[in-house]
């Protein structure tokens, strides 16, 4: 706020003057006292959830991953045309006059720039209830794309030909790809499954999810650190000794990284928040000392440390997306495999994804594969599949079941931990 207040007096013309730096003086008290904070900074782009309402017009020549375009019923979208209140007499007008319902087609344009602002999809909606004695019917558009008639119960529908057929059919549009997450969640309740990864329905944040996002994000930026800076030392040792290494980095440098990349957002209260980040200091200060304890070395793979590697794994026409937390050198062609956990121990088959993507995608032997508990302060290993065939066998069968699914509810103790309780018809939260 005071900044803003310098800023104002820096591009004020007479702010020499006394009743000029009075006034502003006395707008900074009744802010101040009003509990006003200043202007609030918003970056679109660092924002971790975040939503642009703006005009069509306003969005002309913008780009979003997704863009929803409501009120599309008659006589909104399209408008009613409305005439000048003094027309202009045809023959003092010097300009061609287009044919046709020149309004109608300067609102199609507009309906056009709308559909083509988005980069991954379009959400129509409307509703027959928009106050007043008529119902609503759909707009034109909407008609004219065979997305609605006019009889249609109105509905929230991503963009696309659907004819009655297919409504009668129920088809469902699948993810792009499978994930660990995804056959997790397919598991413990199919339709939460389609809540989540079919109908994309945005999930609250929580105070865990927050937590997690920022101890792998400052694990991420530490290791990467310490392993760029072993690979700099051991180039500029020319043989030394391990233990005459010119740097590494500290605990300190830890706590800063986590620090700088603390999220602060989905915490309930003050102290929830404090608790956390206590809790943090403590799973870093004990994952530090055990980390240069045992002193492992990090792959390097394509010259870059071997950090949230991102792989799509192919399974015959389907895919698996996923990461691995980071993969260490054990030597002789060999690597371990390690998956951060801030909560509980994970499944094995998350592992087993991972080292079959390490095999086929990588080309990487796995001799260990281990879950890091960094609230225990302790790694739990398990060994590599023998049989890889018999584990792609058990994926095709998961994405299977996936495709031939009706996603009907298992209701369950789990149901009072879903993300969709709020919504869900079937909880059984007793």
């Amino acid at each position: 706020l005071i900044n803003q207040f310098f800023r104002k007096i820096k591009n004020f013309e007479a702010v020499n003057t006394e009743s000029n730096l009075s006034n502003f003086i006395n707008l900074l008290n009744m802010e101040i006292e009003a509990g006003g904070m200043g202007d609030i900074l918003f970056d679109l782009e660092k924002s971790v959830e975040s939503v642009k309402v703006m005009t069509i017009h306003g969005a002309k020549g913008l780009e979003f991953k997704y863009v929803f375009v409501p009120n599309l019923v008659d006589k909104r979208f399209p408008t009613i045309e409305r005439k000048d209140p003094i027309q202009i007499p045809e023959p003092l007008i010097k300009e061609i006059i287009p044919e046709g319902d020149i309004h109608l087609q300067e609102e199609r344009r507009l309906f056009y720039v709308a559909i083509t602002r988005a980069k991954r999809g379009i959400f129509f909606s409307w509703a027959e209830d928009y106050g007043g004695q008529r119902k609503k019917k759909p707009s034109r558009f909407l008609v004219e794309l065979n997305i609605a008639k006019t009889h249609l119960t109105p509905l929230n529908i991503q963009s696309s030909k659907i004819s009655s057929a297919s409504q009668k059919q129920n088809i469902v549009i699948l993810p792009p790809y499978f994930s660990y997450t995804q056959f997790a969640a397919f598991k413990n309740c199919p339709l939460q499954y389609k809540f989540a990864h079919i109908l994309n329905i945005p999930r609250a944040g929580s105070a865990s999810l927050s937590f997690g996002k920022t101890i792998h994000n400052t694990l991420f930026q530490f290791l990467n650190l310490v392993a760029e800076m072993e690979k700099l030392n051991q180039n500029s040792l020319f043989g030394k000794s391990r233990t005459e290494k010119t740097y590494k980095p500290d605990l300190k440098k830890l706590l800063e990284i986590y620090e700088k990349e603390w999220i602060d957002m989905w915490y309930e209260t003050k102290e929830q928040k404090e608790e956390f980040k206590k809790k943090g200091e403590k799973m870093l200060k004990r994952f530090f000392d055990d980390f240069f304890n045992e002193q492992p070395k990090i792959k390097f793979i394509n010259n870059r440390p071997a950090l949230e590697i991102e792989f799509y794994l192919k399974i015959d026409d389907d895919t698996i997306k996923g990461q691995i937390d980071r993969i260490d050198d054990l030597g002789n062609g060999k690597i371990e495999i390690i998956d951060y956990k801030t909560g509980k121990e994970g499944d094995k088959d998350q592992l087993f994804i991972y080292q079959l993507a390490a095999k086929e995608v990588l080309g990487l032997e796995t001799e260990k594969l281990s879950y890091y508990l960094l609230e225990e302060g302790k790694k739990v290993s398990i060994k590599p599949l023998e049989n890889i065939e018999s584990f792609k066998d058990k994926l095709k069968d998961y994405i299977r079941q996936v495709k031939n699914s009706n996603f009907e509810a298992t209701p369950g103790h789990h149901c009072k931990y879903c993300d969709f309780k709020d919504i869900c018809e079937y909880r059984k939260l007793n």
